[in-house]
């Protein structure tokens, strides 16, 4: 007895939005789609915003799509990103660094400083109870 799982070309969200999966999926889409003007066929991009027909017409042409409960939000990464470099008004291009203010940056540098200081102190306190334990037993062993 085997058991056969399909595996989907595309993974159809709750608001519109479709997940190709597949090269199949992301060739389909780039020919018939209003996407081609936009990117090319190898650079078809991974969340796409479209309507209820498109990811009909996908199931007409004979591809797999899985349907999801939850939101696209729910699955895209949680990790923290920071904002790239952008130009302002006068042309002159910003740093991250240059969005917080000089108190802002010293208490973030203290903070860390903070944090080094307790760990160094905690490194040195634990090896001078291995270096305790060490000389009780070799007093043990030259005492019996």
């Amino acid at each position: 007895m085997s058991v056969q799982q399909s595996f989907p070309d595309a993974i159809v969200f709750p608001d519109g939005t479709i997940r190709p999966v597949t090269s199949a999926a992301k060739l389909w889409t780039y020919a018939k789609t209003e996407i081609r003007s936009s990117c090319t066929a190898s650079t078809v991009p991974d969340y796409i915003l479209s309507e209820d027909v498109v990811a009909e017409a996908m199931e007409d042409a004979g591809l797999v799509l899985k349907r999801e409960r939850q939101p696209v939000f729910q699955y895209r990464s949680k990790r923290r990103r920071w904002p790239k470099s952008t130009t302002s008004s006068d042309g002159k291009v910003i740093q991250l660094a240059k969005f917080r203010s000089e108190e802002q940056r010293q208490v973030v540098a203290q903070r860390g400083y903070t944090r080094f200081l307790i760990r160094q102190h905690r490194r040195m306190r634990e090896a001078a109870d291995k270096c305790k334990r060490q000389e009780a037993l070799t007093d043990e062993k030259t005492n019996e």
